[in-house]
Order: C-alpha cells, then sequence, then structure tokens
C-alpha cells in the first residue's frame, strides 16, 4: 500500500515539476533574495550576493520576470 501512494505521489510530482515550473519557482526566489537584500541597510551584501543572483540567473536561463513599479500601477485597477 505505501508502495502504491509513493508511486502516485512521486508521478504527480514528476508531472509538476516541469522546467518552466522550476524556471518560474527559482525566478520567484531569486525575487525574493533579490527584494530581502535591497532592502537592508548593509552595501556589502548589494556588492557581493547581488552578483551572485546575476550569474545563476544567467547560468541557469532564468529570467528575471518582474514587472516595473509604474507598468503595475497602470494595470492595476483602482481600488473602490
Amino acid at each position: 500500500m505505501v508502495k502504491i501512494m509513493l508511486n502516485t505521489i512521486v508521478a504527480v510530482l514528476a508531472q509538476l515539476l516541469t522546467p518552466d515550473n522550476m524556471k518560474l519557482f527559482a525566478d520567484k526566489m531569486l525575487d525574493w533574495a533579490e527584494d530581502f537584500i535591497a532592502s537592508t541597510d548593509n552595501q556589502i551584501d548589494d556588492a557581493l550576493v547581488l552578483p551572485v543572483i546575476k550569474g545563476i540567473r544567467t547560468t541557469f536561463n532564468i529570467p528575471d520576470n518582474d514587472e516595473p513599479a509604474a507598468e503595475l500601477a497602470e494595470t492595476t485597477p483602482p481600488q473602490p
């Protein structure tokens, strides 16, 4: 019974973890790291970690899909 359940779980995960989904997940994680680093007062991490993140994006072909704040404001409808 456990073997059948594990096989089913692995099969479902294999279908969900497509290369596109993995890139999307990696983009979100790297975006979070970039935002966190940008929010700190320390400039050393900006100089050391942000280039590493850029290198990771380049090496693994993970595009930075952030929308600039101006574009976001244009596409977000006003709240009543």
